[in-house]
């Protein structure tokens, strides 16, 4: 090849890239050409990935598969369906503002498996009573026609595992489907029953029935292996001896109990004091200190306290409270200054920068403390009697929010990352209906249980 020959293919080739760059820069930036009024359109921009791959995406006569990247003119608003065998449908809204260009980015989107990777049943005397762990399950064996006992069986990934361990001083009464608040350590609470269920270290498990009390309990959390920490409806702190089954009396005038693993401590609301006790080092017998005090409230606070209406979580550099049905956030760096979130809130949970919240209307929201902004997840279709507890829980690897009931789950895909402006709707799914099931995910397994089943849903697909 003559140098003359290679300085004319690099200078076409300079020449090629000086002319052509331009234009690669506004199609970058997510300009569209128009030829025939040779000007520049602004462009709405919809790119989604899911796991697995090849899901569907019908539109404008066009049928897209993921992943999958399209554009359309700006301030186009349209209903986008996306569908694959053998996983729910997932569906938002997506709008394009005038004049500007927008970008819809749907990543990371785990589908929802419409049914369960397998189900195992139990033996032909066994009955599932409830859940209580990603390791136990409560179960009801049937000894004779007239005799029962109930037993913890343990499951695993693979299902069932062991044979079921019978619990000493076995219940009094029957057992109620329904949930157990797992206090840690294998210490779990049935508010609705009255009973605390809970493992003796290295030995068998054990129940404390809380009906034997004068006082009606109204939360509880765990101070070790043998005491618990408890409000009741007056207001009032009491100790409770697991070993013993001996209570004593801590002190008065508080409208609020909660606890949080990670800070591992236990949050106080008493007046229009938070208080902070590192479980611990928790002295009964020495507080309230003035240590104790994380936040006062100023003589504005104008909340009602009303028991059972206090929850705490961490959150991105910070604490969030709910005191009654209002939302506070407070910083880590000036917890003086903080803010009121949402002012109707039922339930709310959290993960690291987002808040999530349903009101008392079941409309979902999520609030970005990075950003200070709100958005809203669309409406919970759901009937009264799931909303006695409901546990809002986020998954990173999902990309989803799970809303949790003691019968079903729903679902809806959500980035907290990425500010989706263009996309203004959100339609929760029903994922699991009339089982109930575990209130997180566990390496990608949804447990669910029935009396009769096990049942685990899995989207093991691998991600991008």
């Amino acid at each position: 090849m003559t140098s003359g020959f290679r300085q004319t293919i690099f200078t076409l080739f300079a020449v090629f890239y000086i002319v052509s760059l331009p234009f690669l820069i506004i199609l970058s930036l997510g300009y569209d050409f128009d030829l025939q009024e040779k000007n520049l359109d602004n462009t709405l921009n919809v790119k989604v990935e899911t796991t697995p791959r090849g899901a569907t995406i019908p539109f404008q006569s066009r049928e897209f598969t993921t992943p999958t990247e399209f554009r359309t003119g700006d301030g186009i608003s349209f209903t986008m369906e996306i569908t694959h065998p053998d996983f729910l449908t997932d569906k938002f809204t997506i709008a394009g503002k005038e004049d500007v260009n927008s970008i819809a980015r749907i990543s990371k989107m785990r589908l929802l498996p419409s049914q369960p990777e397998y189900t195992q049943n139990p033996s032909d005397d066994t009955k599932l009573v409830s859940i209580l762990s990603p390791n136990y399950i409560l179960v009801e064996q049937q000894l004779s026609r007239s005799e029962s006992v109930y037993a913890i069986q343990s499951i695993g990934i693979g299902g069932f595992q062991g044979q079921p361990q019978v619990i000493v001083n076995n219940f009094n009464r029957d057992i109620e489907v329904g949930w157990w608040v797992e206090l840690y350590d294998n210490i779990y609470w049935n508010r609705q029953n009255g009973y605390v269920l809970y493992q003796v270290p290295g030995s068998s498990w054990q129940v404390l029935d809380l009906y034997t009390y004068p006082q009606e309990f109204v939360s509880i959390v765990r101070l070790n292996n043998r005491q618990l920490l408890s409000m009741d409806t007056s207001g009032a702190l009491w100790t409770l001896d697991l070993e013993t089954d001996q209570i004593a009396f801590v002190d008065s005038g508080y409208s609020g109990l909660s606890f949080t693993e990670i800070p591992d401590a236990i949050w106080l609301w008493k007046g229009s004091n938070v208080l902070r006790e590192d479980r611990t080092s928790f002295n009964p017998n020495d507080f309230p200190r003035s240590s104790s005090l994380f936040y006062n409230f100023d003589k504005n606070f104008d909340v009602e306290p009303i028991f059972n209406g206090f929850s705490a979580q961490a959150v991105y550099f910070g604490m969030a409270f709910k005191m009654d049905n209002k939302l506070y956030y407070l910083p880590d760096a000036n917890n003086q200054s903080r803010m009121m979130v949402a002012g109707d809130v039922k339930f709310f949970g959290a993960y690291e920068n987002v808040v999530f919240w349903l009101n008392s209307d079941n409309k979902l929201f999520a609030y970005n403390l990075n950003r200070n902004t709100v958005q809203s997840l669309g409406q919970l279709e759901i009937q009264e009697s799931d909303l006695q507890d409901i546990r809002l829980v986020y998954n990173f690897e999902w990309s989803r929010l799970f809303i949790y009931t003691e019968s079903k789950v729903y679902s809806l895909w959500y980035d907290g990352e990425f500010q989706n402006q263009a996309i203004v709707g959100y339609y929760p799914v029903t994922w699991v209906d009339n089982l109930q099931c575990l209130s997180e995910l566990v390496s990608n397994n949804q447990f669910c249980i029935e009396p009769d089943s096990l049942s685990v849903y899995r989207n093991n697909n691998v991600a991008f």
